[in-house]
């Protein structure tokens, strides 16, 4: 029911080439997708990109205009300048740490995630 109530979703959601997020305001939840990235850069083998649009689908069907007010200055948020990302390579982290997360993984050493860590302050993951 709630697929025929939102019929442009899988539409917009299948021609997007990312997700940024997901965002709430007051009435409801929205998908942040990128429409369109062009590649920047590239580190070993992994292309960096940077996003050039993206647009903002509602996850619900009617909206306040204290709603409206809140989207429009999300609008003018600018999500195309100095944002970078990759598809493999995880740009949150120095190249040191993905290195030696790399170099683990060949070795055949699992890599827990940090949440299940007792103190993840400690790890070198940080």
């Amino acid at each position: 029911e709630h697929r025929r109530q939102l019929p442009h979703l899988e539409e917009v959601a299948l021609k997007a080439s990312g997700l940024v997020g997901f965002i709430r305001f007051t009435s409801g939840f929205y998908l942040i997708l990128i429409k369109k990235h062009k590649k920047v850069g590239r580190i070993g083998h992994h292309n960096i990109l940077s996003i050039e649009s993206t647009t903002l689908v509602p996850l619900f069907n009617d909206a306040s205009k204290e709603e409206k007010g809140f989207v429009d200055q999300f609008n003018r948020f600018n999500l195309c300048k100095d944002f970078y990302f990759s598809y493999s390579y995880e740009l949150s982290r120095t190249m040191q740490q993905n290195l030696a997360d790399a170099k683990r993984a060949s070795h055949g050493v699992n890599l827990r995630p940090l949440y299940l860590e007792k103190d993840p302050s400690k790890h070198h993951r940080f």
